[in-house]
């Protein structure tokens, strides 16, 4: 059930996050591999910080570094 839930939002704008809750079902999704598919997390607060954090860091890595920034000046001054 859990793998059909994942294989119906694969290639949409949307994601699966799963809240393990107990030890027991973090070694069961872990046994069954399905925490390589889908991010498994012990606590629904974690879950929600998830794509925040995500999101935050790739808004930084899409910027254009300082480095960057001046040389694509000095370009254009020319």
């Amino acid at each position: 059930m859990l793998l059909e839930c994942v294989a119906q939002v694969a290639g949409r704008d949307t994601q699966v996050l799963f809240v393990a809750g107990s030890r027991v079902n973090r070694v069961l999704l872990e046994v069954t591999r399905i925490s390589s598919l889908v991010p498994v997390f012990n606590s629904v607060e974690e879950a929600l910080a998830y794509p925040q954090t995500a999101i935050a860091s790739n808004a930084e890595d899409l910027r254009p570094s300082q480095s960057q920034n001046q040389s694509q000046n000095s370009g254009a001054r020319k």
